[in-house]
Parts: structure tokens; C-alpha cells; sequence
């Protein structure tokens, strides 16, 4: 199974087990691609980006950069971020790159609310 079909997976594993717990609540998703997350965002990029997001109760992200520490010190950030906005935040991130076989070196994030998902 290749990462894609992964992340369709946990989409659908978190969606399924919050309409379960919470059966008349409506839940937000978003993706967002942000390119080369860890190699080319500075503090300022980071706020904003968590502004843009602390509003969803999920967060999907792509092209985490794989490689090194560095994409997930960016998806620690990020998480740190939206904390500080005022609500709990957790992250998950993908322990292979997406398409090595292709020598794509990104990774996925999964940032959630564990109040709302």
C-alpha cells in the first residue's frame, strides 16, 4: 500500500470515529501543500500558516521534508503555534517519505484537535 492510499486510510479512520462519538457534530478538514515544510519557513510563515489553519479540527499537510529532523521540527512548530491560538493541538508525521521508489523525499502531517476529532 503506498503512502496515499495511508493517508486516505487515516482520513477516513478519523472521520469515522469521530462521527461515532460524536454523531450530530461537524468536524473541519483541511490540506494544505506547503511547500518544502522545514527547509523554507521562518517563525513569521509559520503564525500566519496557524492562523490560517487554528479555525480546523484537522489538518492535513503535505511535502514535509524528509531527510532529515527538520520537517518534523517544522510540523513541532506548527503544533506549538496553534497551541498557543488557544486550543490543544496533536501531530502525527509519516515515518517514510511518499514515493521512494521515485526518490521523493516528502512526508505527510496530520495536525487534529483531540477536543474535536
Amino acid at each position: 500500500m503506498n503512502q496515499m492510499h495511508y493517508v486516505k486510510f487515516a482520513v477516513a479512520l478519523i472521520f469515522a470515529v469521530f462521527t461515532i462519538v460524536h454523531p450530530n457534530a461537524q468536524i473541519s478538514i483541511a490540506t494544505w501543500n506547503l511547500k518544502k515544510l522545514g527547509r523554507s519557513k521562518d517563525a513569521v510563515e509559520i503564525h500566519t500558516i496557524a492562523q490560517h489553519l487554528r479555525d480546523y479540527d484537522i489538518v492535513l499537510i503535505q511535502e514535509v521534508v524528509a531527510g532529515d529532523h527538520a520537517g518534523g521540527q517544522a510540523v513541532a512548530r506548527l503544533e506549538s503555534e496553534l497551541d498557543r491560538m488557544g486550543a490543544e493541538w496533536e501531530s502525527v508525521t509519516s515515518l517514510k517519505p511518499n514515493c521512494p521508489s521515485a526518490n521523493i523525499t516528502e512526508k505527510y502531517a496530520i495536525l487534529w484537535k483531540p477536543s474535536r476529532a
